[in-house]
């Protein structure tokens, strides 16, 4: 089983850390923290649209990432130091398991699907989308899920397109992190049914 989430915002990294650090915080722990660790089978993309940055968060490698706003904070502050500083080469290492890169969203989308079978790619869409419940989860064994860090970024997903699955998780609008817990709510019930039979 493998989870990769993407997470759009609109804005810059230097910025974002300044105005939303408890909302990016949040959206890491809810991605890779569980009550017994780091979820070793799920990658976290935060992509930054103005700089064009991906800052990759790789679970099965990921050390010291805690829930507490202050370890994360310093993570993101050697993300925007490194960015400041110039990126050099494909990948910028900024703490173990934890990758910078320039890059674009659909070059982010086309890279991600590398390496997974049996793959569902689900985008959230507000209004439109299928009703998470309804999605037969057994057919597959690997998940993209691409969500907006808050509803003012849902406009860049307009620009995800070909074989992905609109998707609805919630009545109301919500922000990434609430939305990634109901994601892994859905898969994580998925992997409890099949380790039963």
């Amino acid at each position: 089983m493998s989870r990769v989430i993407i997470v759009v915002h609109r804005g810059a990294l230097r910025e974002s850390i300044s105005c939303l650090l408890p909302l990016i915080v949040n959206t890491v722990t809810s991605s890779l923290l569980v009550s017994h660790g780091i979820r070793k089978d799920t990658t976290l993309h935060l992509f930054f649209n103005e700089d064009g940055i991906d800052l990759m968060f790789i679970g099965s490698q990921v050390r010291q990432l805690r829930p507490d706003e202050q370890s994360t904070k310093g993570i993101l502050r050697k993300a925007k130091l490194k960015l400041e500083r110039g990126i050099k080469g494909k990948f910028s290492k900024i703490h173990t398991g934890i990758l910078m890169s320039r890059t674009t969203l659909s070059k982010l989308m086309s890279t991600s699907v590398k390496g997974h079978s049996s793959l569902l790619k689900l985008k959230n869409e507000f209004k439109r989308g299928l009703d998470i419940r309804l999605i037969d989860f057994d057919k597959y064994t690997s998940f993209i899920f691409i969500v907006p860090l808050m509803p003012l970024d849902e406009q860049l997903l307009k620009d995800v397109n070909g074989d992905i699955l609109n998707i609805k998780l919630s009545r109301e609008r919500l922000n990434a992190p609430q939305l990634i817990v109901l994601f892994h709510n859905e898969v994580d019930r998925h992997v409890f049914k099949q380790s039963r039979h």
